[in-house]
């Protein structure tokens, strides 16, 4: 069975640009020169190339690998991506770092190419489950199977043709009881240093001596939720890469709960590092929006207080004669400071967003980017995205990650624009 990685920001908010984390490791100041090296990339971090990025009023195209070079930039600056040929358009605003990482909701298949591997192993006893991934640290990429145990699993990793891949598989048993709840973890194996080449399948192979047996800890896990919210999802992951997070996640889980309260088993004995993860998605009946989050959980009992969804302030829903000077405004909450203005157009089928700190927009803002059509309808929302503290759009916008992380979305809104 081909079982492919997933990008984790497909499954977390399939229409938001990217999460990075908040340790700026370029500050820099307002009204300061710097030069500015940026990259723009898709689902599975494949490069974006030809797209036009535009500060200040210069405008450079992005090479083979999604790169784009200014000098003597001015900060704060305004960052303009414009990707027509996947109907991406982005609007950055009062960005202050020298380094911006830009993430695309686009996803690619053309350029992208299968490596496999076939990794061998003892027979496990019946009613066990395996988990096999190989993980490539430096390229940020990952590929896994869950299957029932076997002596054989064939690993079928997506990434960008012509790459030589190096990391780790790293093999992984457990058990289950009938209704699919985790109940232990059994053995565990790594091998380091595999090669992976296009076209060619690796074969990796786990003896005996290999496997260590992995003890575990029962923790318990509340999830508080605002008034109003239906059902949440949880699911529980094992991060075994040595980002904070991965821009890839298996889409299995080792548990999935659809209650407030639970237990997880977290093992204690591993041979290399790892993060428990949960995963929390939260829909909110009240207001139409959702959060979702990525939370590190500790070696011991934790409660996760799950923050509401922004909202819209004004215009009203359905407001007739918007214009460009029209105030859009929305009440943060908690989880951030950095919000995105998504606006659709449905007769045209593009998007676009304009990111920033602020409490409220005009669409004169998005004047780069769009012409509103007189007398037509659009579509709108409020994503609120990044991390506790994440201040300004720079921050959001460096190249590193944090793994715990918020997406919040509002209500979907309407408006009509001047006959």
């Amino acid at each position: 069975m081909k079982v492919r990685s997933i990008l984790v920001l497909a499954i977390l908010f399939a229409s938001a640009i990217g999460f990075y984390s908040c340790e700026d490791s370029h500050p820099l100041i307002n009204n300061q020169k710097t030069n500015v090296q940026g990259y723009v990339r898709g689902y599975f971090s494949f490069p974006i190339a030809n797209a036009k990025i535009t500060i200040n009023n210069t405008t450079v195209m992005t090479d083979i690998n999604g790169g784009f070079n200014f000098g003597n930039v001015q900060t704060p600056y305004d960052i303009y991506v414009n990707d027509s040929s996947h109907n991406y358009q982005t609007i950055y605003k009062e960005v202050c770092t020298s380094s911006p990482y830009i993430y695309s909701s686009v996803m690619l298949t053309q350029g992208l190419g299968d490596y496999a591997i076939n990794v061998h192993g003892p027979v496990f006893p019946t009613r066990q489950k395996a988990r096999v991934s190989f993980i490539d640290d430096d390229k940020d990429i990952l590929g896994t199977v869950e299957e029932p145990v076997s002596n054989s699993y064939n690993i079928f990793v997506n990434a960008p043709s012509g790459l030589t891949l190096k990391g780790r598989v790293i093999l992984i048993t457990y058990t289950v009881d009938y209704s699919g709840v985790l109940t232990d973890f059994k053995y565990f194996a790594i091998k380091n240093n595999v090669l992976l080449s296009q076209g060619t399948a690796t074969e990796v192979t786990f003896s005996q001596s290999d496997l260590d047996t992995v003890s575990s800890t029962l923790r318990n896990c509340t999830v508080n939720v605002p008034q109003g919210s239906s059902v949440v999802i949880s699911n529980y992951l094992l991060n075994f890469s040595n980002h904070k997070y991965s821009n890839y996640l298996n889409y299995a889980s080792f548990g999935n709960y659809n209650v407030s309260n639970f237990n997880i088993l977290i093992p204690n004995n591993l041979p290399i590092s790892f993060t428990p993860q949960l995963y929390v998605f939260n829909s909110q009946i009240t207001s139409g929006g959702d959060i979702r989050g990525m939370y590190n959980l500790p070696n011991s009992n934790v409660t996760i207080d799950m923050p509401p969804s922004p909202t819209i302030t004004a215009p009203v829903n359905e407001a007739n004669n918007v214009d460009v000077n029209t105030v859009f405004s929305f009440q943060k909450q908690s989880i951030s400071n950095i919000v995105i203005f998504a606006l659709n157009d449905s007769a045209s089928g593009k998007n676009y967003r304009l990111c920033t700190k602020e409490n409220s927009i005009t669409l004169g803002m998005l004047s780069q980017m769009v012409t509103l059509k007189p007398n037509t309808r659009y579509s709108y929302t409020i994503i609120q995205v990044g991390t506790d503290g994440c201040a300004t759009v720079g921050t959001f916008l460096e190249n590193g990650r944090n793994a715990n992380y918020f997406s919040g979305t509002s209500e979907m809104r309407f408006f009509t624009t001047k006959p």
